[in-house]
């Protein structure tokens, strides 16, 4: 079951964001936290982006990078690492 250990991520500072089509269904996700290090200083790390198969290639994945490319900036985060 996936909701439990989202809970439990989220205690730990993960972020889910959801892209929901015209119909409310939930066709994208992007799961990242804030970190900091020594070499790169405070930086979002994305750590899931998934995008339903059928809907692929539907600018779903580019709008959930451009979100939290938006919120990197409003955190005064230096960069954003996808694994």
């Amino acid at each position: 079951e996936y909701v439990p250990l989202i809970r439990e991520m989220m205690g730990q500072g993960y972020r889910l964001i959801s892209y929901i089509d015209d119909d409310g269904r939930v066709v994208g996700v992007a799961g990242f936290r804030q970190l900091r290090r020594l070499w790169i200083k405070d930086f979002i790390y994305i750590e899931d982006l998934v995008v339903e198969k059928g809907m692929r290639s539907e600018n779903i994945g580019t709008t959930l990078l451009n979100w939290v490319k938006a919120e990197a900036e409003k955190q005064g985060c230096d960069s954003i690492v996808l694994d």
